[in-house]
C-alpha cells in the first residue's frame, strides 16, 4: 500500500477475515480488504473494461 500523499507503496497489507456459527441462524462473517480497493476488486474492473474508483491504485 502508498500512504497518503505517498507516490511509491510501502507498506504490506492483509486482508482480514473470520467467521463463527450461530444456533439456528447464518454463521456471521467477515471478509474485508485493508485497502482503498481488494486485489479481486481490480481484477473484475479489469476484466469488464471499467476503470477502478478514483484514489484505488497509482498510475505510471
Amino acid at each position: 500500500m502508498v500512504p497518503e500523499g505517498g507516490s511509491k507503496g510501502v507498506f504490506g497489507t492483509n486482508p482480514l477475515a473470520f467467521a463463527w456459527p450461530r444456533r439456528d441462524r447464518e454463521p456471521f462473517v467477515f471478509d474485508f480488504a485493508t485497502s482503498a480497493i481488494a486485489r479481486g476488486d481490480i481484477e473484475l474492473h479489469a476484466r469488464k473494461q471499467r476503470p477502478i474508483p478514483l484514489g484505488g491504485a497509482l498510475d505510471a
